[in-house]
């Protein structure tokens, strides 16, 4: 039996690991360790789901958590808080002009930057940004 509907978050994982790669080496994940290296991004959906229509298509929210230092413990590295923007900035950009086929299964019709939310870190001070942002997805 076919999908419907696509593995968007694996998608968008490998997608962002390949638009950020000089800014992050790669470091796009759905779960930080304690052995993750800085500055990193955790990745998750933040709501939405299948749209009500007869079309498999989804609308969904994602967050982009983009940790420029250690969340706690020793710090692995790290970004100063101008390393974040430059990887806020970079998100937007490639967001905007998002449409098309991103990885095995997600074709995406639509992306819309929603908000971006400044979040240091209020136990270590570790400069933070939350991007969330709006896709509409269908099985490619």
């Amino acid at each position: 039996m076919t999908e419907l509907f696509p593995d968007t978050m694996g998608d968008l994982r490998t997608w962002l690991r390949t638009q950020t790669d000089d800014l992050l080496d790669g470091r796009v994940f759905f779960h930080f360790t304690p052995a993750t290296k800085f500055p990193a991004m955790r990745i998750y959906e933040a709501g939405g789901g299948p749209d009500g229509g007869e079309a498999p298509v989804e609308n969904l929210r994602v967050a982009l958590d983009i940790w420029g230092g250690a969340i706690r413990g020793p710090s692995n590295g790290g970004g100063t808080y101008a390393d974040v923007v430059a990887i806020v900035r970079r998100l937007k950009s490639r967001l905007h002009e998002l449409s098309g086929p991103i990885g095995s299964t997600t074709f995406v019709l639509n992306a819309d930057v929603t908000g971006v939310v400044p979040a240091t870190d209020p136990d270590g001070g570790a400069p933070r940004q939350i991007v969330t942002a709006s896709l509409t997805v269908r099985n490619s």
